[in-house]
């Protein structure tokens, strides 16, 4: 078990993240830890008629466009579901009425102490986004076949994004069984 043998310094901090170093003593001895301290996000699988919201997305830490779901920080003193439900309008101008929580993870979790919580919500009425000035962002529908192929042929390379779309194809999967029973 590793510890920590005294106080941690913030060796840089950024807009959105910072970096951490803790001294610790391992097992062989003594070390360092570097931690991205990052806010919580959130993430959120919008249904609706069968079909689910994806965003594209450019990223530039690696110079690429990326198929997304609609994602975002939490704000600080901010409830997960608010963050959800705002990240979602923003992103995709998507409104849901039901929201439940699929789970949570720790997307990094060897640097960084960032939690992502993964929603799930079936779509009540889709307006006009609100994006950030900075984002350029397009919204597309995939049904089950369009996920299924995007899956199996790795276009879907966001963590996060296929994360969601496989627990989704798992549901609609179940969901269908329970219907052919």
């Amino acid at each position: 078990m590793e510890s920590r043998t005294g106080p941690g310094s913030i060796v840089y901090q950024g807009r959105t993240l910072s970096v951490r170093v803790d001294p610790v003593r391992v097992p062989a001895g003594q070390s360092v830890r570097e931690v991205v301290e990052r806010s919580p996000a959130v993430a959120v699988i919008a249904e609706c008629q069968n079909r689910v919201a994806v965003i594209r997305q450019y990223r530039w830490a690696v110079d690429a466009w990326l198929i997304e779901l609609p994602a975002g920080k939490v704000e600080p003193s901010e409830a997960v579901d608010h963050a959800a439900r705002r990240e979602l309008r923003e992103e995709a101008g998507i409104l849901v009425d039901d929201l439940s929580l699929v789970f949570s993870f720790y997307p990094t979790p060897g640097y960084s102490n960032e939690r992502v919580d993964l929603f799930f919500g079936r779509v009540s009425s889709v307006g006009p986004p609100l994006p950030e000035p900075d984002e350029d962002i397009s919204l597309n529908w995939w049904n089950r076949n369009a996920v299924e192929e995007a899956v199996a042929t790795g276009s879907v390379t966001n963590g996060i994004a296929l994360l969601g779309l496989m627990w989704w194809l798992s549901k609609t999967h179940l969901d269908q069984s329970t219907l052919d029973e």
